[in-house]
């Protein structure tokens, strides 16, 4: 839910003399941080489009989600890589969070609790999970965007999809009933697969582009 980087970033963009339109693509936990991000900053961002992709709007559905299903195995092996990420980045003696915790952890909700909230300043998952959810964002986004679910992903369930009251009328969502997570391929054969999300995302962000009619807009005190 970090969203300093994005906003340095473009404030490098625009600092370094960049001119033209500004748009940004966040797929799965990437997604839902520009999301975050765009409703943050509202009419002051200098993106004039965007779009997100099998963004977990809601952490604490996306937790629970994987711990039910076919899921947990897409859980267990994360969790695995994650595990190892931390025996290589922190010894056992660690001061950041409670180390032995995090590798008896079985669930991303455990995991999310002895690290991942810890290491960012939250007080627990719940804390992390509440302030770090694009859902609670999505209602003050001010530029035209895109997000794109399907109610198959694993990483989440048919309630995190938010109504229509949640949503700022600049913001469209599109739900298919297939897609996984970031999938989206169809095709009559595994040998001829026709890609979803590359000319939808473009002609998207082309329509957002011509809709804004005002390219690299100036950050705020600049």
């Amino acid at each position: 839910g970090e969203t300093n980087d994005i906003r340095y970033f473009l404030e490098q963009l625009r600092t370094k003399g960049h001119e033209g339109p500004m748009m940004a693509v966040g797929y799965s936990l990437g997604g839902n941080v520009l999301l975050k991000y765009l409703g943050e900053n509202g009419a002051s961002t200098p993106l004039d489009a965007a779009a997100a992709v099998s963004a977990p709007l809601d952490l604490h559905d996306s937790a629970r989600a994987l711990t039910s299903g076919f899921s947990k195995i897409y859980q267990y092996h994360l969790l695995k890589r994650m595990k190892k990420a931390v025996t290589r980045k922190f010894d056992q003696y660690t001061a950041a969070f409670d180390w032995h915790r995090s590798m008896k952890a079985r669930t991303f909700a455990e995991f999310d609790d002895a690290v991942t909230a810890p290491l960012h300043g939250f007080s627990g998952k719940d804390e992390y999970y509440d302030r770090c959810s694009a859902v609670s964002f999505l209602a003050s986004i001010q530029r035209p965007t895109l997000i794109i679910n399907a109610l198959d992903d694993p990483f989440m369930t048919p309630a995190t999809i938010p109504d229509a009251s949640k949503l700022s009328d600049s913001v469209q969502m599109e739900v298919s009933q297939h897609g996984g997570h970031v999938g989206f391929v169809s095709g009559g054969t595994p040998w001829h697969p026709e890609y979803y999300l590359p000319e939808r995302i473009i002609d998207f962000l082309e329509a957002g582009i011509a809709e804004s009619g005002q390219y690299g807009r100036p950050l705020p005190g600049m």
